[in-house]
């Protein structure tokens, strides 16, 4: 069962109480989800988020998005949205024009892709 907690995070706690609390060792039995549980997560989480929670890089697919608007020759790229591509390096040296500020996440969470108006925290 996933708990969306706000627009980026969720809980992915494996059962609730009825009242909504998370049932976990970690959490207090009146707690809500929270920062300090082991079930909170990032919703679409960037690759340096994901290696904080879960201890390790992530290899897999990413959603990418440039936000480089002034750019004439990135424009039409830019106003795209969220594009898939295979991993991080991947997309990286063949997203977009060169001066491109990208946004990258990890297409790892249930939620898939990120609202097109959606940025990192």
């Amino acid at each position: 069962m996933l708990t969306e907690i706000d627009k980026d995070y969720y809980c992915s706690a494996g059962s609730f109480q009825t009242d909504g609390k998370c049932v976990d060792a970690i959490c207090a039995p009146s707690q809500m989800c929270n920062k300090l549980c082991r079930n909170y997560h990032c919703k679409y989480p960037t690759p340096e988020q994901f290696k904080k929670e879960y201890g390790e890089e992530w290899t897999g697919a990413v959603y990418t998005m440039c936000t480089n608007f002034d750019n004439e020759e990135c424009e039409a790229d830019c106003e795209r949205g969220w594009e898939l591509w295979v991993n991080e390096e991947y997309a990286k040296t063949r997203a977009y024009c060169e001066d491109a500020d990208v946004i990258i996440v990890c297409a790892c969470t249930p939620f898939g892709i990120p609202p097109k108006d959606w940025r990192p925290t």
